[in-house]
């Protein structure tokens, strides 16, 4: 300590021990992480992004082969039924009501529709119901990758940051 050094002599060199990087410091493990390099990131956002394309153009696929027409159906479903011709509006979507989302739901409400109004609409919300998992698949996999990618970007900036800051201090002396 300081008190021990007699005048004239140089004060003892203090203890440095403690500032020596531990191998199993956070910083430390960090700045280990960072020499592997940041580049390893940029290959995970670029599989990332083609994962991302590659869900969104089979949801697009998807959409595509099962799309109606719905405002035509609509039109000419609203016409047989005021007419109350009910045959007819089962001709417009029977050919596609097992591929077709929209046909499949006005389908099962013609069919329920001799047991009444309210037999038709809970048909028609259990056909929604069990296409739900069609029509949201592989959704939740596209909201998770677009919301941790820009974490996943700011993890290799963070590891770009402090691999530059230890570069300069170490140049620096």
């Amino acid at each position: 300590s300081s008190r021990d050094s007699t005048p004239g002599t140089s004060p003892p060199t203090p203890d440095t021990r403690h500032l020596t990087p531990n191998r199993f410091m956070l910083t430390s493990l960090f700045l280990r992480f960072t020499y592997v390099g940041a580049e390893w990131i940029l290959w995970v956002l670029v599989a990332l992004s083609i994962i991302s394309i590659a869900l969104m153009v089979e949801r697009w696929l998807y959409f595509v082969r099962t799309r109606a027409h719905g405002a035509e159906l609509g039109i000419q479903l609203q016409e047989q039924l005021r007419s109350r011709n009910l045959q007819n509006a089962w001709q417009l979507v029977k050919d596609n009501h097992t591929y077709c989302i929209e046909g499949a739901v006005v389908a099962a409400g013609l069919l329920s529709l001799r047991n009444g109004p309210q037999a038709a609409s809970e048909a028609m919300q259990s056909v929604k119901a069990r296409m739900r998992p069609q029509l949201d698949a592989n959704l939740s996999i596209l909201a998770t990758i677009g919301s941790n990618a820009p974490f996943i970007g700011l993890l290799g900036t963070v590891l770009g940051i402090i691999k530059a800051a230890h570069e300069l201090t170490a140049s620096s002396g």
